[in-house]
């Protein structure tokens, strides 16, 4: 999808529907990202015990991310995760994959039938034909031409 692109309609009442907004949001979810969206929260450190497998977890805040991580706990702070980081959730502006997100208004209420057209870029197609050619008269000729096209996403 080229997102500069994209138009959305309203196609059950576009004289009541108004577009806001319209984002693209690149801002993917990675480990980095999602601990950076948490700086100044809290997170929870897990820490297995190597030799009895027993976990314990104690809550942390996220002072930074820049060049490596520092969390302050209730009686110190450390750099660098000292067990694995347990994050209560994600945050709505990370996704999983580049999402579109549009803001709008609309008079109508209910369910809206809404179109979305956009160009991309990435789609290839082929074109198989079979051509017949038909002589009745020396001087005369009937064709029928069947042609099929596929495209694959």
């Amino acid at each position: 999808m080229r997102p500069e692109t994209a138009q959305l309609r309203n196609l059950t009442q576009p004289a009541g529907f108004r577009l806001l907004e319209q984002n693209f949001d690149f801002d993917l979810l990675t480990p980095q990202k999602l601990l950076e969206k948490y700086a100044g929260r809290e997170v929870i450190v897990v820490k297995t015990n190597p030799a009895t497998g027993a976990e314990t977890r104690e809550p942390a805040t996220v002072l930074s991310t820049q060049s490596g991580i520092v969390l302050k706990f209730a009686d110190r702070i450390e750099t660098g995760a000292p067990g694995r980081l347990a994050f209560p959730g994600v945050p709505d502006t990370l996704r999983d994959k580049p999402t579109l997100v549009v803001s709008l208004v609309s008079s109508a209420q209910g369910q809206q039938n809404l179109e979305l057209f956009y160009l991309t870029g990435g789609l290839s197609w082929r074109a198989a034909g079979v051509a017949e050619w038909q002589v009745s008269v020396p001087a005369e000729g009937r064709a029928t031409l069947d042609y099929r096209v596929r495209v694959k996403y």
